[in-house]
């Protein structure tokens, strides 16, 4: 049983490795396998619960429908219940991931459901969410101001493609998608307040039953000592006494990028605040240059944040390779007719 959910691993996101082609993977399985089934468990349960938590529960489900359970349908059901975790919705889990073997047609109708009249096609409604979901997360991560200056950047693209004819909408998808990425970078604020928000440990609850003790690694940048052999910052195992001290560090996000930040001079933090500037100023100049014919470099441009990767040095690294890619695409739009 495979879950098709691509995820990257630690070495893939820091030196861009090429993983992501799911066929190749797939062929690999096929070629070792007399047979195999595989089903994007992530998604649907992103999609059906609200969360991918529900992932493994949906797979089991889809591999009982498909006869490769050797158990009876009641006693899955009993020990989901007497595991005491989350119950209700791992038997929801479990009953989707039967589903998506018997009827996959009508779970996808059931997850995505049909567009109402006058809202336009299915594709410009799941744009629209996906900028309103990044929107309200940007809210959360700064303020509505900073969430606003985002939204500002999508409206541009959008405007861009329908003033210049472009029947085509992948500018302003790469600009809601690395714009957001370069926005909510994961500072001390930002990881504080995923920590410390509840959901969490939320999910810590749902995951283990009785007690859990709860040890953090972390390599806090302004006491973290460099490891002498590899040049990054040594992770020290903290207790959960840290998660008290998150919260209160979250509640100071205001303070981000101001003179009061106590980070804003790490290096890592300047070129942050650096590249998003960079990226505001870059898609204001591709917006007004946008044509039919250098539509191809415009898209790529926005998305090179794409290929800044991993954190400290790496990514230090990686911004300036980008920064080199950029004015030479940059140069070439500006001199196409």
């Amino acid at each position: 049983m495979i879950n098709t959910h691509l995820t990257p691993t630690a070495a893939s996101v820091g030196w861009e490795m090429e993983d992501s082609d799911l066929g190749r993977h797939l062929a690999l399985v096929a070629s070792v396998s007399c047979r195999s089934f595989d089903v994007d468990a992530t998604q649907l349960a992103q999609s059906a619960l609200g969360d991918s938590i529900g992932a493994n529960l949906l797979l089991l489900g889809h591999a009982f429908q498909l006869g490769l359970i050797p158990l009876l349908l009641e006693s899955i059901e009993r020990a989901i219940d007497l595991n005491g975790v989350a119950s209700e919705t791992n038997r929801r889990a479990f009953a989707l991931g039967r589903l998506s073997a018997h009827d996959p047609k009508l779970l996808d109708e059931l997850c995505t459901g049909n567009p109402a009249p006058g809202l336009g096609s299915e594709a410009e409604i799941s744009f629209e969410s996906f900028v309103s979901r990044r929107e309200a997360d940007l809210v959360n991560y700064q303020n509505a101001a900073y969430a606003a200056r985002y939204r500002s950047w999508v409206d541009l693209a959008l405007q861009a493609e329908a003033e210049r004819g472009v029947r085509s909408d992948r500018f302003s998808q790469a600009v809601a998608k690395y714009g957001y990425k370069l926005m909510a970078y994961k500072d001390e604020y930002e990881v504080a307040r995923l920590y410390s928000d509840g959901g969490f440990l939320e999910r810590v609850r749902a995951e283990f039953e009785g007690d859990v003790e709860i040890r953090l690694q972390l390599a806090p940048p302004l006491f973290a000592r460099r490891d002498q052999e590899t040049g990054r910052l040594r992770k020290r195992s903290v207790g959960p006494w840290m998660l008290w001290l998150m919260a209160g560090l979250a509640k100071l996000k205001f303070l981000r990028g101001t003179p009061f930040d106590i980070f804003a001079r790490l290096p890592e933090r300047r070129l942050e605040r650096r590249l998003v500037a960079e990226y505001e100023t870059t898609v204001k100049e591709l917006a007004q240059r946008l044509t039919p014919s250098n539509y191809g470099l415009v898209v790529q441009v926005a998305s090179l944040p794409d290929k800044i990767r991993g954190y400290d040095r790496i990514k230090l690294a990686s911004a300036e390779t980008v920064a080199v890619e950029r004015e030479a695409l940059m140069d070439r739009i500006r001199r196409r007719p």
